[in-house]
């Protein structure tokens, strides 16, 4: 927020200003700025050091939570690239909603070899492309 007596505006031309009513002066420069800069060091990102660290820590944190809530196994999903959707769709709706947090490994009918990431990554490119079908009418057009 900005400090007491103070406003936002802008000019014709869309550029942000503030107004000091409590000196009645304007400027171009923001005056929270300084604020940073008075309560402590600035960080690498132009926030204070304070709230950096938190950042930090709020990622570790969350990539600790990823790898903890993962489950061992995976789910086998078979499909035929012809009916990717609605084979993926009945299969995926057997499963326990905690299953789902596993490793998917998708085989495709008729198709034999190893899922190191490749064949899953083509299993949701062509199911993102069949979901937006305009056929499923799943979605419709706006404007």
């Amino acid at each position: 927020p900005l400090p007491f007596g103070w406003e936002m505006r802008f000019t014709e031309q869309n550029v942000r200003y503030f107004v000091d009513h409590n000196s009645r002066t304007t400027t171009f420069q923001d005056p929270r700025k300084n604020e940073g800069k008075e309560g402590g060091p600035v960080g690498h990102y132009g926030v204070p050091m304070q709230y950096e660290r938190s950042f930090r820590w709020k990622v570790g944190h969350f990539r600790t939570l990823c790898s903890n809530n993962a489950l061992s196994q995976h789910i086998k999903i078979y499909c035929s690239r012809d009916t990717i959707f609605e084979e993926s769709f009945q299969q995926l709706m057997k499963f326990q909603p905690q299953d789902l947090r596993r490793r998917l490994y998708i085989v495709f009918r008729g198709e034999e070899g190893l899922d190191y990431g490749g064949v899953a990554r083509e299993w949701f490119f062509f199911l993102s492309h069949q979901m937006l079908n305009p056929m499923y009418c799943l979605f419709e057009y706006v404007g």
